[in-house]
């Protein structure tokens, strides 16, 4: 290599420490302000879910419901009559005889 190849390294690699230097000093610039603080009276996300389920396998909801348990296990499907869906079953079967 040649005398200037290497001062042009070496201007580079300045230069590159150079901009890093100055994008420290500002990011810590920026931040210098910056407030930190935290809350102790906060409920930790694993003892708040804890609760939540808890209440709701004691079936105390957020507000008052006229749902029994065996409403809320069914699900969302619409109720029906097993008998019933049996007849509508078997009723086309039946007239095609």
């Amino acid at each position: 290599m040649r005398l200037s190849e290497r001062k042009k390294q070496r201007r580079q690699r300045q230069l590159i420490m150079r901009f890093l230097l100055f994008a420290t000093l500002f990011r810590l610039f920026l931040f210098w302000q910056t407030p930190l603080s935290y809350w102790t009276e906060q409920v930790y996300d694993d003892q708040l879910m804890y609760h939540y389920a808890d209440s709701l396998a004691d079936f105390q909801w957020l507000g008052d419901y006229e749902i029994t348990a065996d409403e809320v296990l069914g699900g969302i499907a619409p109720k029906a009559n097993k008998m019933e869906q049996a007849k509508r079953l078997l009723r086309p079967l039946i007239n095609d005889f």
